[in-house]
């Protein structure tokens, strides 16, 4: 189902090496730096949204070391404990851009634009969706690091949107693949780069992209 929820203009962001969120994916982490820490009590305090920015490869710190494309997340559960390290889980909302900084320290928080997804002819959407799923049940086969039980989930997900975004995070291993995934706004051209990914490196699965 469609996650309707109001993003925010101005949203934290937790700068992490190879590490992206999608859309309706569940992101487990652990927050022990003090920067997260103080992130985590402002978000909890306010929208308890915040984005997972990656870094970018032997990027520098400073405005143009972190991927423009992200995805808004939030928190659906959270525990912190007495040493005020804290466990969470955040599901992706929808994809976003930050297009500036509007602070860095203690944390970063980015001004983010909401990306509108391009809709083609459903039809077309949805064989391409099915195409994808029947490479993923191949992949399951091969692969035991997969749920078997995926692929019949899957089938049940009427939204090709929605399966491009689960196969994107579940099955695509490279985050620089998965980073260029979130850039695409148009759905077929995200499930025609998932066909081709899949296909490229089929029987090379390494397990699913979750971390």
């Amino acid at each position: 189902m469609p996650l309707h929820i109001k993003i925010p203009p101005e949203l934290p962001v937790m700068v992490l090496p190879e590490c992206n969120l999608f859309p309706y994916a569940m992101l487990p982490l652990y927050i022990f730096e003090e920067r997260y820490r103080a992130m985590l009590s402002h978000a909890l305090a306010n929208s308890r949204m915040f984005c997972i920015g990656m870094k970018r490869r032997d990027a520098e710190e400073g405005d143009d070391d972190v991927y423009m494309h992200s995805t808004a997340g939030i928190i659906r559960a959270c525990v912190t404990r007495p040493d005020g390290t804290s466990n969470l889980i955040l599901q992706g909302i929808t994809r976003v851009k930050f297009s500036h900084w509007v602070q860095k320290q203690p944390f970063r928080i980015a001004k983010v634009a909401e990306v509108e997804t391009a809709r083609g002819h459903l039809a077309e959407e949805q064989a391409l969706a099915y195409r994808v799923i029947g490479l993923v049940e191949k992949r399951m086969l091969e692969d035991p690091n997969f749920s078997h039980t995926m692929g019949e989930q899957l089938k049940n997900v009427e939204d090709p949107e929605i399966v491009a975004d689960i196969v994107g995070f579940n099955f695509i291993c490279n985050p620089y693949a998965q980073q260029g995934l979130l850039a695409i706004p148009e759905v077929d051209k995200r499930l025609r780069f998932l066909i081709a990914h899949l296909n490229k490196n089929a029987g090379g699965g390494s397990g699913p992209a979750m971390v």
